[in-house]
């Protein structure tokens, strides 16, 4: 087991989300999502300090967070972990890279329009992409 594995914020995102199945059991939902919640948390932080050159411990603990945001109910911020953790693909195995794709879709087909943020672009952003526009416009 490697140093990310043996981090303390993995085991306690391990305790948090067995806690948070037994809330489920016991009829508690609110306490099992913000259970999960915490254990997603925990895993994404983890999970962005794993470098590139461990990529199986990197996938493993991405996937693990995105499906415990969903867990939590919270698919906006589970789309947009995955979404995070495949902009850096070279550092995850083609598995860890395809499941969290295929986690990514399905909460996208779930999700209410709402849920997955839209961030406003800033200034700086929209005079690049209108310069890369122009750039083109004239080009042709």
């Amino acid at each position: 087991m490697n140093e990310w594995m043996r981090d303390p914020r993995v085991a306690q995102a391990e305790t948090d989300a067995f806690q948070a199945e037994r809330a489920e059991r016991r009829g508690n939902p609110s306490q099992a999502r913000a259970l999960y919640r915490q254990a997603a948390e925990s895993l994404a932080c983890v999970a962005l300090r794993v470098p590139a050159d461990h990529p199986n411990t990197r996938g493993d603990l991405a996937i693990a967070a995105v499906a415990s945001f969903s867990r939590a109910g919270d698919f906006g911020r589970a789309i947009e972990f995955g979404q995070r953790m495949l902009a850096e693909g070279d550092a995850l195995t083609a598995h860890g890279r395809d499941e969290i794709r295929r986690l990514v879709h399905e909460y996208e087909l779930i999700a209410a329009p709402g849920d997955v943020p839209v961030l406003p672009m800033n200034n700086r952003g929209r005079a690049v992409r209108d310069q890369v526009r122009g750039m083109f416009r004239r080009a042709a």
